[in-house]
């Protein structure tokens, strides 16, 4: 199958381009809901442009291009810093195809098949995106940075780069933040070395507090988790149990040179106590002084959690480990990734997260209870509550509740649609988008929403935030990065094309048909399906010649059905048996008008209109599955009655691996084009009924999450997470902003002597929007009456978790998020609730 899915690939390649270019156009101001909001990053750049925050003259374009996120923040002074992911999205589909490539062309004897790979997986995404990506190939020499941004005059200033980047250590980017007595601290995700990084922010220098090195190649090494609790700093992150003094000590396969380069910065490793040091999976850290090594201390390790967290790279969420740390009501709230992935059969078995609950005691160790998870192990809650796509679960402390917002990994779908062609992962998390809940104080947990605020392709409640009152969140949507897929060549990257899906069915159903006309002598077609077709490994230059191969074998599939029909015949070896009941013939009309449906819905007039008309066509998976259980239940033994060889002629026909994908591909088409492209950003004040600031990633469909908020005395600053031309920085306004300026006049980057930790680059701290009077060209500000709640939310000190935590998962009240659109598309309104309590949560359009 994989050799199948990569020649069709490769023509694809050669044949067609299937997703549009963006639209270079400006940035203009928005308003929505009584908000103004403006691009103040390279406002002069538009969607399908190359964007970023930084000036061009501090890394040149194409390096603010991969700073593809905003993955963390936090707020001081006069200014935000930011830390910045690397290309995350095009580095895993080039590094995922290249992979398979490799071997592919190895297998054939090719010369330099590394190289040519490399080059064929560049094509691809070239092809499947239009050129929208960046490179992949520099995903493996990243160079992410943190920065900060005056929030008065918008001015950039470059702070760090990792300065000990080569061939074998990879960083990927910054992806928590957190200030602690007056310094920063950023979570750096690298591998296989992990670090926290601590700032001054009066002289910009920094230094390693915590480093970790892995020896295992596949172990998910990394730094995640990051809060401050009752005056101490607490860090989560994962180890693989190297010795950092004797690594590969027991030999290893891997190059010389990489086991020399890992040595050298294992020698670099923080030796934390640990009681346990060589225990492979999580650790949960908590200091006072981080630069002093002898203050950190374990509070719990993988044991602590009942060996759930999942920490190997394959796992779900490249081993997500310990999530995300929330303190609420007096406690610690954990919550942890534990779907994992079988070594030896490389299966998947997903499964909801899990949390639990800290409480530290007076001797300065916890007690840890299970809130969700195996409830045969004490928690009141089942994984994922209820959904075992909620992969990860975000939490967030806002008034009196603690939300939790769902993750459905939706890379882990994408990569198996390259690895299998199986669309089924992907269909499966569109049919079920990410929830939200909330939990009380008494730990009561009520579902607000469970339909993406109307959004299948929202996959990922991604952050939270909090400003004057109003409970924020920005989403994830897979829209945009999904439709590559399911555009490409109409379904042909599978392993059949459209006319062949056609032909199968017309087979079946002219089988059924003659089947019920004349029991005693069923006409049959001849054998066509199979459950895998021998596929010929043509190389890239035969490519082209394949697309009129398969244009001519498509033209003539009809024809060769129609003779095979006249030469086969089925004789019923027992006539007693012949005649069908009315039961029996009912549940073969049944088949033939399903699969008439399948076919209908196949169509594509029916996926045109429900792209143009954004209306939800019938799920052609759901028809399919009901097909399959009526063949199974009543229409099999009619078969196994008369003639056993009808029921495997059928089953290789509609019942086999390859129909089963297209149908998949096609349940997924369906509903990725009724979806608007661009991620959601919400808002309410009562932490139940939403209102929209966008629907589009204000009118970028590129902006595929809202990642990164900060809350300011000068408005809401909100972070994009824009994997295909680069971040942007975003501000939202209420009129209500009073912005005091540290040191009035003076406090500007370049003038106050930053710190000395700084990178090679040219002139960085000179990255000044191409506005005049930045700031002062705000949007029309007029308030428009709108449909918000009535009932304000309200928010209580004592429950939040310390307004400084910034990152991956949304636990703090630093982050804030900015934006609106002038218009907002509709994705159904109100909230499917079903088998839970509920409440009326349901966004207002």
């Amino acid at each position: 199958m994989k050799k199948r899915f990569f020649q069709l690939v490769l023509t694809a390649v050669l044949s067609v381009s299937c997703v549009a270019t963006g639209v270079n156009v400006s940035a203009a101001p928005l308003s929505s809901e009584g908000y103004s909001i403006e691009k103040v990053s390279h406002p002069e750049r538009g969607a399908g442009e190359t964007d970023g925050i930084l000036s061009f003259d501090a890394m040149g374009e194409e390096s603010n291009r991969n700073q593809s996120y905003v993955w963390s923040c936090v707020e001081h002074g006069n200014y935000i810093y930011l830390g910045t992911c690397w290309n995350p999205i095009s580095g895993i589909y080039y590094r995922n195809l290249k992979n398979n490539l490799t071997k592919l062309f190895q297998n054939r004897g090719d010369e330099n098949p590394a190289q040519k790979a490399g080059t064929v997986a560049t094509n691809i995404l070239n092809v499947v995106y239009n050129g929208n990506f960046p490179d992949g190939a520099t995903s493996t020499n990243g160079t992410p940075c943190i920065m900060r941004v005056n929030k008065y005059t918008y001015e950039t200033e470059v702070v760090y780069i990792e300065k000990e980047s080569s061939a074998f250590v990879n960083w990927n980017g910054y992806r928590m933040a957190v200030e602690y007595n007056g310094k920063l601290y950023f979570a750096c995700a690298g591998f296989p070395t992990s670090r926290l990084l601590q700032i001054d922010p009066e002289t910009n220098e920094t230094k390693v507090v915590m480093q970790k090195t892995a020896e295992n190649s596949g172990f998910a090494n990394g730094i995640r988790g990051l809060t401050v609790m009752d005056g101490k700093l607490l860090v989560s992150l994962a180890t693989d149990g190297a010795d950092p003094d004797n690594m590969f000590a027991s030999g290893s396969q891997l190059p010389q040179a990489y086991q020399n380069a890992i040595k050298a910065m294992a020698k670099k490793d923080v030796r934390y106590k640990d009681a346990n040091p060589r225990m492979q999976g999580v650790r949960l850290l908590s200091t006072t002084n981080p630069e002093d090594v002898d203050s950190w201390s374990v509070i719990a390790n993988q044991e602590t959690f009942d060996n759930l967290p999942a920490c190997w790279i394959r796992d779900s969420i490249n081993g997500g480990g310990l999530w995300d740390l929330v303190p609420f009501n007096g406690s610690l709230y954990v919550s942890m990734v534990t779907g994992k992935t079988d070594a030896t059969t490389g299966v998947n078995h997903k499964q909801g997260f899990a949390v639990y609950r800290g409480d530290p005691k007076e001797d300065g160790t916890w007690n840890w209870t299970p809130i969700i998870g195996d409830t045969s192990k004490g928690a009141k809650y089942e994984f994922g509550l209820g959904k075992k796509e909620s992969c990860a679960g975000n939490l967030f402390a806002y008034g009196d509740h603690l939300y939790i917002g769902g993750y459905n990994d939706p890379m882990l779908d994408l990569a198996e649609i390259g690895n299998a062609g199986d669309f089924q992962s992907l269909y499966e998390d569109l049919k079920n988008p990410a929830c939200l809940n909330r939990m009380d104080k008494n730990e009561n947990i009520e579902l607000i929403n469970d339909d993406g605020f109307g959004a299948a392709s929202t996959q990922y409640l991604w952050r939270f935030s909090e400003y004057h009152g109003k409970l924020l969140i920005g989403t994830f949507d897979i829209a945009t990065l999904a439709s590559g897929f399911t555009q490409l060549t109409d379904g042909s990257l599978l392993e059949m094309t459209p006319e062949e899906f056609s032909q199968k069915m017309t087979y079946v159903k002219e089988l059924l048909q003659s089947l019920k006309k004349t029991p005693s002598g069923a006409a049959l077609t001849a054998e066509e399906g199979t459950t895998e077709e021998a596929v010929t490994e043509d190389t890239v230059e035969d490519a082209q010649e394949n697309i009129q191969e398969n244009t001519d074998a498509d033209n003539t599939a009809d024809q060769a059905a129609t003779e095979a029909a006249k030469d086969q015949e089925a004789v019923v070896t027992d006539n007693t048996n012949a005649e069908l009941t009315d039961t029996e013939a009912a549940a073969i009309d049944q088949m033939l008008d399903q699969l008439d449906e399948i076919e209908t819905l196949s169509s594509d007039d029916s996926q045109t209109a429900a792209y143009t008309q954004r209306t939800k066509p019938s799920d052609i998976v759901d028809v399919y599955l009901d097909m399959v259980n009526n063949y199974n239940k009543y229409v099999k033994p009619i078969l196994n009655r008369l003639n056993p060889d009808l029921a495997q002629k059928i089953e290789n026909n509609v019942f086999n691996t390859a129909f089963h994908h297209f149908v998949y591909y096609l349940g997924c088409s369906n509903i990725i084009h009724t979806q608007e492209k661009g991620c959601d950003v919400l808002i309410s004040s009562d932490g139940v009924n939403f209102t929209t600031l966008t629907r589009n990633g204000f009118g970028d469909i590129y902006n595929h999450g809202g990642r990164a908020f900060i809350p300011t005395d000068n408005g809401l600053f909100l972070g994009m997470a824009n994997p295909f031309w680069g971040t942007q920085l975003w501000r939202v306004t209420d009129g209500s902003e009073n912005p005091t300026p540290d040191k009035p006049g003076t406090d500007k980057p370049g003038t106050d002597k930053p710190g000395t930790d700084k990178p090679d680059t040219d002139k960085p701290g000179t990255d000044k929007p191409d506005t005049d009077k930045p700031g002062t060209d705000k949007p029309d500000t007029d308030k428009p009456d709108t449909d918000k709640p009535s009932t304000p939310g309200t928010t209580d000190p004592s429950g939040t978790n310390n307004g400084t935590t910034s990152g991956s998962t949304g636990n703090n009240t630093s982050n804030g998020q900015n934006g609106a659109t002038t218009t907002a598309s509709p994705k159904t309104t109100n909230a499917n609730r079903t088998n839970k309590k509920s409440t009326n949560g349901k966004v207002n359009e």
